[in-house]
This record gives structure tokens, sequence and C-alpha cells, in this order.
């Protein structure tokens, strides 16, 4: 004769209670972060890059580093005047970016009054950038503007150059802001190309990490400028 197996009433609900949690979980994505401020998440950058729109990530983010978030400034170790400029809920707080109205933002109202960088102050198309970021809306966006099989100077390496690097190493002050170093035209890129200083700061294995505290440029900028080293700096 079969027995009825009868189970603990304890034991059924602990089963059914790990069911429902497997598989309310099944589907949840893990996010990181702090609330709000997307900086570091990288699911955008598969949306290709619209010419009439100022990414942040791409764009603003690498001029406000160069340019203001250097030692004695506005990094986070100097925090000069109580601000630091080095991220996107910075830039916003500090900053006192109003979305939409660049007119009315700190950021802006200081760099039209040559105020920031001291000494320094950026040309038109550097603040057409910040002040169109903030007139779109001042979001932490970002595109996919990267392409390993481009790695012509005038259509890739140039651009690279540019967004990171520029601010800092062309212009009267490139003693104090780049070390002597300028790499405002394909020659002098070509230079630093050659004899190994380009590429060794990109990678972060030379004695001066580039961009100058900013992050590290993607695998994809970085195997751009190593090819276009690799095959004699094609202009």
């Amino acid at each position: 004769m079969k027995k009825n197996v009868q189970f603990p009433l304890l034991t059924v609900s602990v089963f059914l209670l790990l069911v429902a949690l497997l598989i309310s979980c099944e589907h949840q994505p893990v996010t990181t972060g702090n609330p709000g401020d997307n900086s570091n998440d990288t699911s955008t950058n598969l949306i290709p890059c619209d010419p009439d729109t100022v990414y942040f990530v791409n764009k603003v983010l690498p001029l406000i580093v160069q340019s203001c978030a250097q030692s004695g400034c506005h990094n986070a170790a100097s925090g000069a005047g109580g601000v630091v400029l080095n991220s996107y809920s910075t830039i916003i707080t500090n900053g006192r970016v109003e979305p939409g109205r660049p007119d009315n933002s700190d950021l802006y109202k200081e760099i039209q009054r040559d105020q920031m960088p001291p000494g320094n102050p950026l040309p038109t198309d550097q603040r057409n950038i910040i002040y169109n970021w903030i007139l779109q809306g001042a979001k932490n966006n970002s595109c996919n503007d990267c392409d390993t099989t481009s790695f012509l100077y005038s259509s890739s390496i140039s651009r690279i150059i540019n967004d990171y690097c520029v601010a800092c190493h062309s212009g009267p002050n490139v003693n104090y802001t780049g070390g002597g170093i300028l790499l405002d035209n394909y020659n002098n890129v070509k230079t630093q190309g050659q004899n190994g200083k380009l590429l060794n700061a990109v990678k972060h294995t030379g004695l001066y990490p580039m961009p100058k505290g900013g992050n590290k440029l993607n695998d994809c900028k970085i195997k751009q400028i190593e090819k276009w080293i690799d095959n004699n700096y094609p202009n």
C-alpha cells in the first residue's frame, strides 16, 4: 500500500519562496553607480553619433577636464574655491548648470567672462560646445564615434587629439599646461608619435599618463593611434 508523504509546511513555504525569487530575478539587470549619474554606463556607446548633438562623454567632459580639472584648479585634490569639475554630477552641481539655459548657468557665464581657465580662455568653438550642450538639456549622454579601421590623421587622429589633448598642448601657456609639448598640428603630433611619447601617454605606460586628470582613452581610440603609427602616420 502506497503511503502519502507529508512535507512540513515550513519546508514547502521555503521552497516556493526560493522559486519566486529565482523567477523575479531572472530578468532584472544589474546596475552600478549612483542613481541619476550614468557616467560609467557604456550601453549608450552603441548609439551612432549625431553630428547635430553635443555628447557629454565624448566632447564636454574631456574639454572641461583638460581646461579646468587640473592640479591647482578644479580637480578632486585641489578643488579651488570649493569647486570640483571632474564628472557629470560635479559639473552640473558645482557649475550650477541649468539644462536648456546656458546664459543662466555659472559654468558658461564664467567661460564667457574669460574667467576660466585663468590666463588661457577657451576659443569660440570650444565655448560653443559647452553652450550647445547646455542648450540641448545638459544630458549625460555618449555615442559611438570610434572605428578601428579608420586611422588617417585628418579624419580620426586629429579628432582624438582635439578632443582630449589640444586644450593643454597648444597656445601661449603650453609650457605650463602641456609640459612644452605642442600637439596643435600634424607635424607636432607626428613627432610625438615617432619618439614614442604619444602612445606611452595614452596607454598609461609612460611617466605622464594622458589625458591628464582624465580617464584613459577607450581601447578603440588607442588602437586607432597604434595603427596610425604602425602605418607610417598617414595624413
